[in-house]
């Protein structure tokens, strides 16, 4: 009985285990831009700086719209959209013309691998417009 039972806990603990090692699965990492964007759009370090410094500022005003408890659920997607509508304009502002290309085709298929978002989740945001 004891065999049996440890044998149980043992198979649950590796499951759970396992589930927990998924590449892939979870969030998208908050590092803005990413290492392979970086190298993708081959952005300088300065680039890299403004872009990050900037992206700060908007994520603080992300993080305080969430937590402000008084915004309706279209409040908030407004909000959201004032954001990222100003990610795309400092991302202009930052890149070359061919780099904010190449950021735009970037996003597109970014978003084409995330995939669908959880259920009860509201819509993912789409791909920069050029």
């Amino acid at each position: 009985m004891k065999t049996k039972f440890f044998m149980t806990l043992v198979l649950v603990l590796m499951g759970m285990c396992s589930l927990q090692a998924q590449p892939g699965q979870g969030r998208r990492s908050p590092e803005f831009p990413s290492e392979q964007m970086i190298k993708e759009l081959k952005l300088t370090d300065d680039q890299v700086a403004n872009i990050k410094k900037e992206n700060e500022e908007l994520r603080a005003q992300m993080r305080a719209s969430r937590e402000n408890k008084e915004f309706s659920r279209e409040d908030m997607k407004a909000m959201m959209d004032k954001v990222k509508a100003a990610r795309d304009e400092m991302m202009k502002k930052n890149l070359s013309a061919d780099q904010y290309k190449a950021y735009v085709e970037f996003e597109k298929n970014n978003a084409k691998n995330r995939g669908p978002r959880p259920e009860g989740r509201g819509p993912q945001g789409g791909a920069p417009t050029e």
